[in-house]
């Protein structure tokens, strides 16, 4: 079964998390590239905006994930939603049929409005196991166990857990 990780990442806090569970699954790693420029303390602030809109963006990556069987989708939460390149990933891209788990990366640790959201966009999917991590977590590197533990949990590289 091949597996793809996934990711979406600002500031690099996500990559760093994507990196880790690539390693610990032996799965192949895209990464989710926006390209609408959202660094800076303006960026962070429309970034937040458009996610709270539900905006779409426009992306690229270098994978095609018609040729993967699990994808484990790794993203921050911003406004307490799906980030735009995660949205505009998963409305671009045919995920019916895949495995899918999410790992969520949030100031607060609190992915419930996400995985509700994705509930919505997905409703045909079944969303598998989630992870969420808190930015502190991530940026003072307290988030290697739990990420070690998910990837177990997740059966090697079966994120279906039913």
């Amino acid at each position: 079964m091949k597996t793809l990780v996934a990711y979406y990442s600002r500031t690099g806090t996500n990559r760093s998390v994507a990196e880790k569970l690539s390693e610990e699954l032996g799965a192949d790693l895209d990464e989710i590239l926006d390209k609408k420029k959202r660094g800076g303390a303006i960026g962070w602030l429309g970034a937040g905006a458009a996610a709270y809109r539900q905006k779409m963006t426009e992306i690229e990556t270098k994978i095609d994930p018609a040729q993967y069987d699990s994808i484990i989708l790794c993203s921050p939460i911003w406004a307490g939603k799906i980030t735009p390149p995660l949205r505009t990933y998963l409305a671009k891209r045919d995920l019916k049929g895949k495995k899918l788990a999410f790992v969520f990366v949030c100031g607060g640790g609190d992915s419930s409005g996400a995985i509700e959201e994705l509930k919505k966009i997905l409703p045909e999917v079944h969303l598998g196991k989630t992870l969420s991590l808190s930015t502190e977590d991530v940026k003072e590197s307290r988030y290697q166990e739990k990420v070690e533990e998910f990837a177990k949990n997740l059966g090697g590289t079966r994120p279906d857990t039913g």
